[in-house]
């Protein structure tokens, strides 16, 4: 990452830091200090802070954590707000800089997806974050951390569609090895019955990418008709940050395929489709 004065005409480029094997990190500045999201002690990223390039004298904000992976951070004059995931799910916390006061951000539905918004302005108390779950279409919320109070500023609009008429829920189905596998659903209250639906479940699991439970317009035509839809967070994806990811790829591949079909032996165990009518969807290097 090149770093460039501004209020020099003439400026060079200066390198923050040389490349090396493994090492990720990503950059941020704010009120002469630099803050950094890196890799360099632990898989899942931790957010340090430094006000000269030299890697000895970073100080640690947050530490990598085997269960937590730290996704990004944005910061305010008073606050640093952190978006991590952990059991499958994204999370948002806010910390206050002088205080050291941790806030989690509440959401409302077992399944969902949430992310740091566009903040371009630092000396504010008011966040703008995104939601979406598999019963609430994309949204963009504005957070006054002072206070607590929030407010929607933006919906996509789904012509027709009632929330209270679908259910979402997030569970967990054991894999043959042990290894709990985090599923997220989505059924027509009205047109559930328990073992007796279609269900389609999807499975990706490969590269490290995290299939999030958001809202499908597209979806709705399958669960008006009475399918359950889930989402299979299967080893391969990020779901469960990096070490879930190296868990199904090279000579742990098999993971992936071994937990979709625990997942959908699981759920059909667990009442929620019907045996017979059981289909299975993936692309690329998908599971199916």
């Amino acid at each position: 990452m090149l770093l460039l004065d501004a209020e020099l005409p003439d400026a060079q480029p200066l390198c923050f830091m040389p490349r090396r094997k493994d090492h990720e990190y990503s950059l941020d500045h704010f009120q002469h200090t630099f803050y950094l999201r890196s890799n360099r002690e632990g898989k899942n990223f931790g957010l340090y802070k430094t006000k000269v390039r030299d890697e000895r004298k970073w100080e640690v904000l947050i530490p990598p954590r085997d269960q937590v992976m730290l996704e990004g951070f944005t910061l305010f004059t008073d606050w640093l707000v952190v978006e991590e995931r952990q059991r499958g799910l994204t999370s948002l916390r806010q910390i206050n800089r002088k205080t050291r006061e941790v806030i989690g951000i509440a959401f409302d539905d077992p399944a969902y997806v949430t992310w740091i918004g566009y903040n371009p302005e630092p000396e504010t108390s008011r966040l703008r974050y995104g939601y979406s779950s598999m019963t609430t279409p994309d949204t963009l919320f504005e957070l006054d951390m002072d206070t607590g109070q929030r407010k929607v500023l933006k919906q996509a609009e789904v012509k027709g569609f009632d929330a209270d008429l679908y259910r979402s829920e997030h569970v967990w189905i054991v894999a043959r090895d042990g290894t709990e596998v985090p599923v997220s659903l989505v059924y027509h209250k009205h047109h559930f019955r328990k073992g007796k639906n279609p269900i389609l479940i999807y499975g990706y699991g490969s590269y490290g990418s995290s299939i999030d439970a958001d809202f499908s317009s597209s979806r709705l035509s399958l669960l008006d008709r009475g399918f359950v839809f889930a989402i299979a967070h299967i080893r391969g994806g990020g779901e469960l940050g990096q070490k879930w990811y190296e868990d199904g790829k090279f000579l742990k591949k098999k993971n992936t395929f071994n937990d979709y079909l625990d997942v959908c032996d699981g759920l059909l165990e667990l009442g929620y489709g019907d045996r017979k009518q059981c289909f299975a969807m993936g692309g690329s290097a998908g599971a199916c």
